[in-house]
Protein backbone atom coordinates (compact mmCIF):
# COMPACT_ATOMS: atom_id res chain seq x y z
CA UNK A 1 0.00 0.00 0.00
CA UNK A 2 3.05 2.19 1.04
CA UNK A 3 4.45 1.44 -2.63
CA UNK A 4 1.59 2.28 -4.41
CA UNK A 5 1.09 5.86 -2.60
CA UNK A 6 4.65 6.73 -3.34
CA UNK A 7 3.84 5.81 -7.05
CA UNK A 8 1.16 7.90 -7.16
CA UNK A 9 2.74 11.12 -5.01
CA UNK A 10 5.68 10.50 -7.46
CA UNK A 11 3.37 10.73 -11.00
CA UNK A 12 1.39 13.23 -9.70
CA UNK A 13 4.55 15.62 -8.16
CA UNK A 14 6.13 15.14 -11.40
CA UNK A 15 3.67 16.67 -14.12
CA UNK A 16 3.74 19.66 -11.51
CA UNK A 17 7.34 20.24 -11.39
CA UNK A 18 7.33 20.48 -15.05
CA UNK A 19 4.27 22.97 -14.82
CA UNK A 20 6.86 24.71 -12.10
CA UNK A 21 9.69 25.20 -14.40
CA UNK A 22 7.39 25.92 -17.29
CA UNK A 23 6.00 28.92 -15.19
CA UNK A 24 9.25 29.48 -14.55
CA UNK A 25 10.72 30.40 -17.61
CA UNK A 26 7.31 32.40 -18.89
CA UNK A 27 8.33 34.55 -15.86
CA UNK A 28 11.37 34.91 -16.24
CA UNK A 29 10.69 35.64 -20.14
CA UNK A 30 8.50 38.31 -18.86
CA UNK A 31 10.88 39.54 -16.87
CA UNK A 32 13.81 40.02 -19.79
CA UNK A 33 10.50 41.41 -21.58
CA UNK A 34 10.60 44.33 -19.27
CA UNK A 35 14.28 44.85 -19.36
CA UNK A 36 14.42 44.77 -23.16
CA UNK A 37 18.22 44.83 -23.22
CA UNK A 38 20.45 41.88 -24.80
CA UNK A 39 22.11 40.91 -21.86
CA UNK A 40 18.91 40.14 -20.26
CA UNK A 41 17.65 38.05 -23.10
CA UNK A 42 21.20 36.51 -22.89
CA UNK A 43 21.10 35.80 -19.30
CA UNK A 44 16.75 33.90 -20.06
CA UNK A 45 18.64 31.76 -22.79
CA UNK A 46 21.38 30.88 -20.65
CA UNK A 47 19.34 29.89 -17.93
CA UNK A 48 16.61 27.84 -19.98
CA UNK A 49 18.35 27.06 -23.63
CA UNK A 50 15.55 24.27 -24.55
CA UNK A 51 12.46 26.44 -23.23
CA UNK A 52 11.01 27.67 -26.97
CA UNK A 53 11.19 31.01 -25.58
CA UNK A 54 14.97 30.83 -26.18
CA UNK A 55 14.30 31.23 -29.95
CA UNK A 56 12.59 33.86 -29.21
CA UNK A 57 15.18 35.46 -26.93
CA UNK A 58 17.24 35.10 -29.63
CA UNK A 59 15.05 36.75 -32.57
CA UNK A 60 15.10 39.70 -29.82
CA UNK A 61 18.38 40.12 -29.35
CA UNK A 62 19.19 39.97 -33.14
CA UNK A 63 16.40 43.21 -33.20
CA UNK A 64 17.77 45.12 -30.91
CA UNK A 65 21.37 44.77 -32.68
CA UNK A 66 19.81 46.01 -35.64
CA UNK A 67 18.07 48.81 -33.68
CA UNK A 68 21.50 49.89 -32.33
CA UNK A 69 22.89 49.94 -35.63
CA UNK A 70 20.35 52.17 -36.77
CA UNK A 71 20.74 54.00 -34.10
CA UNK A 72 24.71 54.27 -34.60
CA UNK A 73 24.22 54.97 -38.63
CA UNK A 74 27.75 53.99 -39.34
CA UNK A 75 29.16 51.70 -42.42
CA UNK A 76 31.18 49.86 -39.55
CA UNK A 77 27.91 49.30 -37.18
CA UNK A 78 25.74 47.61 -40.32
CA UNK A 79 28.72 46.00 -41.24
CA UNK A 80 29.59 44.39 -38.31
CA UNK A 81 25.68 43.60 -37.86
CA UNK A 82 25.37 41.92 -41.37
CA UNK A 83 29.10 39.85 -40.50
CA UNK A 84 27.33 38.10 -37.55
CA UNK A 85 23.97 37.86 -38.98
CA UNK A 86 23.82 37.11 -42.59
CA UNK A 87 20.63 35.81 -43.15
CA UNK A 88 18.44 37.47 -40.42
CA UNK A 89 15.48 39.36 -41.13
CA UNK A 90 17.06 43.11 -40.83
CA UNK A 91 20.13 41.71 -43.15
CA UNK A 92 19.03 43.06 -46.49
CA UNK A 93 17.97 46.70 -44.96
CA UNK A 94 21.27 46.42 -43.00
CA UNK A 95 23.49 46.56 -46.53
CA UNK A 96 20.94 48.52 -47.96
CA UNK A 97 21.56 50.98 -45.28
CA UNK A 98 25.54 50.42 -45.49
CA UNK A 99 25.61 51.16 -49.43
CA UNK A 100 23.80 54.24 -49.18
CA UNK A 101 26.48 55.56 -46.79
CA UNK A 102 29.39 54.23 -48.60
CA UNK A 103 28.13 55.99 -51.85
CA UNK A 104 27.39 59.21 -49.82
CA UNK A 105 31.03 58.96 -48.18
CA UNK A 106 32.74 58.45 -52.02
CA UNK A 107 30.70 61.32 -53.24
CA UNK A 108 32.03 63.71 -50.44
CA UNK A 109 35.33 62.43 -50.26
CA UNK A 110 36.05 61.05 -53.00
CA UNK A 111 37.35 57.06 -53.49
CA UNK A 112 40.32 57.61 -51.56
CA UNK A 113 42.70 54.52 -52.67
CA UNK A 114 39.59 52.06 -53.54
CA UNK A 115 40.24 50.89 -57.17
CA UNK A 116 38.58 52.78 -59.66
CA UNK A 117 37.61 52.11 -63.30
CA UNK A 118 37.66 55.39 -65.03
CA UNK A 119 35.80 56.35 -67.98
CA UNK A 120 34.00 59.23 -69.05
CA UNK A 121 30.15 58.36 -68.65
CA UNK A 122 28.20 61.15 -69.94
CA UNK A 123 24.95 62.01 -70.44
CA UNK A 124 24.46 59.06 -72.59
CA UNK A 125 25.65 56.92 -70.22
CA UNK A 126 23.06 54.00 -70.34
CA UNK A 127 22.43 50.55 -69.23
CA UNK A 128 20.16 47.12 -68.58
CA UNK A 129 22.59 44.54 -68.86
CA UNK A 130 23.39 41.56 -67.37
CA UNK A 131 26.75 39.76 -66.90
CA UNK A 132 27.28 35.91 -65.90
CA UNK A 133 29.81 33.15 -66.28
CA UNK A 134 31.86 35.27 -68.39
CA UNK A 135 29.51 35.90 -71.28
CA UNK A 136 26.56 38.79 -71.62
CA UNK A 137 23.43 37.06 -71.33
CA UNK A 138 19.71 38.65 -71.35
CA UNK A 139 18.92 42.22 -71.02
CA UNK A 140 20.00 45.43 -73.43
CA UNK A 141 22.70 47.79 -72.76
CA UNK A 142 23.68 51.07 -74.18
CA UNK A 143 26.66 53.78 -73.92
CA UNK A 144 26.69 57.14 -75.52
CA UNK A 145 24.75 59.96 -77.10
CA UNK A 146 21.10 59.70 -78.67
CA UNK A 147 20.28 56.32 -76.79
CA UNK A 148 16.36 56.03 -76.68
CA UNK A 149 14.20 52.94 -74.59
CA UNK A 150 16.87 52.01 -72.24
CA UNK A 151 17.11 53.03 -68.48
CA UNK A 152 19.75 55.92 -67.58
CA UNK A 153 22.44 54.44 -65.31
CA UNK A 154 23.23 57.41 -62.57
CA UNK A 155 25.57 57.23 -59.52
CA UNK A 156 24.85 54.42 -57.38
CA UNK A 157 24.35 51.61 -59.98
CA UNK A 158 25.79 49.03 -59.00
CA UNK A 159 27.82 46.39 -60.97
CA UNK A 160 27.78 42.73 -59.59
CA UNK A 161 30.73 40.47 -60.70
CA UNK A 162 30.71 36.66 -59.87
CA UNK A 163 33.43 34.29 -61.20
CA UNK A 164 35.16 35.49 -64.35
CA UNK A 165 33.29 38.47 -66.07
CA UNK A 166 34.36 39.28 -70.10
CA UNK A 167 33.75 42.33 -71.87
CA UNK A 168 34.00 42.46 -75.65
CA UNK A 169 37.32 43.48 -76.95
CA UNK A 170 35.41 46.09 -79.14
CA UNK A 171 33.06 49.26 -78.49
CA UNK A 172 30.88 48.00 -80.50
CA UNK A 173 27.89 48.69 -81.95
CA UNK A 174 26.72 45.36 -80.71
CA UNK A 175 23.44 44.50 -82.21
CA UNK A 176 20.90 43.69 -79.37
CA UNK A 177 17.99 42.41 -80.63
CA UNK A 178 16.39 46.01 -82.15
CA UNK A 179 18.72 47.83 -80.61
CA UNK A 180 22.51 49.24 -80.52
CA UNK A 181 25.04 48.65 -77.91
CA UNK A 182 27.93 50.46 -77.10
CA UNK A 183 30.45 49.87 -74.38
CA UNK A 184 32.27 52.94 -73.02
CA UNK A 185 36.09 52.75 -73.50
CA UNK A 186 36.91 52.16 -69.85
CA UNK A 187 35.27 48.66 -70.31
CA UNK A 188 36.60 47.21 -73.34
CA UNK A 189 38.50 44.35 -72.80
CA UNK A 190 38.16 44.52 -69.22
CA UNK A 191 37.88 41.23 -67.32
CA UNK A 192 36.37 40.88 -63.72
CA UNK A 193 37.78 37.71 -61.77
CA UNK A 194 36.09 37.34 -58.38
CA UNK A 195 36.82 35.22 -55.74
CA UNK A 196 35.01 32.16 -55.07
CA UNK A 197 33.73 33.67 -51.36
CA UNK A 198 33.20 37.59 -51.90
CA UNK A 199 31.83 38.75 -55.49
CA UNK A 200 33.07 42.03 -56.56
CA UNK A 201 30.54 45.03 -56.31
CA UNK A 202 31.39 48.22 -58.09
CA UNK A 203 29.30 51.48 -58.19
CA UNK A 204 28.68 53.96 -60.41
CA UNK A 205 29.97 57.25 -59.26
CA UNK A 206 30.33 60.34 -61.42
CA UNK A 207 33.03 61.45 -62.42
CA UNK A 208 35.02 59.14 -61.33
CA UNK A 209 34.02 56.08 -63.06
CA UNK A 210 33.19 52.84 -61.54
CA UNK A 211 34.35 52.60 -58.41
CA UNK A 212 35.13 49.31 -56.22
CA UNK A 213 32.82 48.74 -53.07
CA UNK A 214 33.07 45.36 -51.63
CA UNK A 215 34.55 41.71 -52.43
CA UNK A 216 38.60 40.50 -53.63
CA UNK A 217 39.26 39.60 -57.13
CA UNK A 218 41.30 40.76 -60.11
CA UNK A 219 40.56 43.39 -62.69
CA UNK A 220 42.58 42.82 -66.11
CA UNK A 221 42.84 45.34 -68.01
CA UNK A 222 42.72 45.96 -71.65
CA UNK A 223 46.66 46.52 -71.52
CA UNK A 224 46.94 43.11 -69.88
CA UNK A 225 47.98 44.56 -66.46
CA UNK A 226 45.81 42.85 -63.71
CA UNK A 227 44.94 44.39 -60.94
CA UNK A 228 44.34 42.82 -57.57
CA UNK A 229 41.10 44.59 -55.78
CA UNK A 230 40.75 44.29 -51.88
CA UNK A 231 37.81 46.35 -50.22
CA UNK A 232 39.24 48.40 -47.81
CA UNK A 233 36.52 50.91 -45.69
CA UNK A 234 37.45 54.50 -46.76
CA UNK A 235 41.13 53.71 -46.09
CA UNK A 236 42.01 57.06 -48.26
CA UNK A 237 40.94 59.18 -46.07
CA UNK A 238 40.28 58.45 -42.33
Amino acid sequence: MRNARLRYLVLVSFPLVLLGCAGGARQAFQSASDAGTIEAYQQFASLYPDDPLAKEAGERIIAIEFENAQREATVEAYGAFVSRHPSSPWTEKAITAMFDLELEDIKSHGPGNRFVLPFNVGDGFRTEATFENGAMSGGDFQWGAGATGHMIAGDGSTFVFAGTNSFPETAGPFQMGSMKAYLPGGLVGTVFTASASSPLVFVLVRPHGLVHLYGRGTVTLSNGESVDVTYQRNAGHE
